[in-house]
């Protein structure tokens, strides 16, 4: 799954770059790490929102993201297409649409994932949870934010967390990290420094 509660660097945005708002999604906005990864956010349609996550040795991957926050599909990219052999599909057993996204909310069910190269398909408990609104800054932007973290249980693999911020004035979720259980519930951050509408330099 792509990559609750960890806290989003603060450091200069340039004067002169205004703060992206959501009408910028179908233009592209993108948040960039402190790791010089950078992840680009397109609106798709109603409720859908692409994110293409671009890194410094050239790799990409591509995701479908419903209400900004559940995955619908995955990708590898290359020449910012994905490939087809590399594709995978998520459904659920709920329909996301009836989640709650709002603070402090509670959401089961489970999440089934198909392979495009014919491998298995994987069946997982899913959990998505929220915690309580609080102002965070990614560069010199400010936004509201709701903490939420994913939760996924496969019997043979155990548990593993990804946690975000959920920006409720964008409909997007930017990653802070992840817990993974089978590696003794450590924790490994992210940490957004830049939120623009322009590419920036890199990959």
């Amino acid at each position: 799954m792509f990559r609750l509660f960890a806290a989003v660097v603060l450091l200069p945005a340039p004067l002169c770059a205004a703060c992206p708002v959501a009408g910028d999604l179908d233009g592209g906005i993108y948040v960039t790490d402190n790791d010089g990864a950078f992840t680009r956010f397109t609106r798709e349609g109603d409720l859908i929102v692409e994110q293409t996550e671009f890194f410094e040795t050239g790799e990409a991957y591509r995701y479908t993201v419903a209400r900004g926050l559940f995955i619908r599909s995955y990708a590898d990219v290359v020449d910012d297409a994905p490939v087809e052999d590399t594709q995978e599909a998520y459904g659920y057993s709920r329909d996301p649409g009836t989640a709650e996204i709002g603070e402090n909310a509670l959401w089961q069910t489970r999440l089934i994932v198909t392979f495009a190269d014919g491998s298995d398909p994987v069946t997982e408990n899913y959990t998505f949870s929220s915690g309580t609104a609080r102002d965070v800054a990614i560069g010199a932007c400010n936004y509201r934010a709701i903490p939420v973290a994913h939760t996924t249980l496969r019997r043979d693999e155990g548990s593993f967390i990804f946690v975000q911020n959920y920006l409720t004035d964008l409909g997007i979720a930017v990653a802070t990290g992840y817990y993974d259980i089978p590696g003794g519930f450590s924790f490994t951050p992210y940490r957004s420094i830049e939120i623009s509408t322009e590419r920036p330099n890199g990959p």
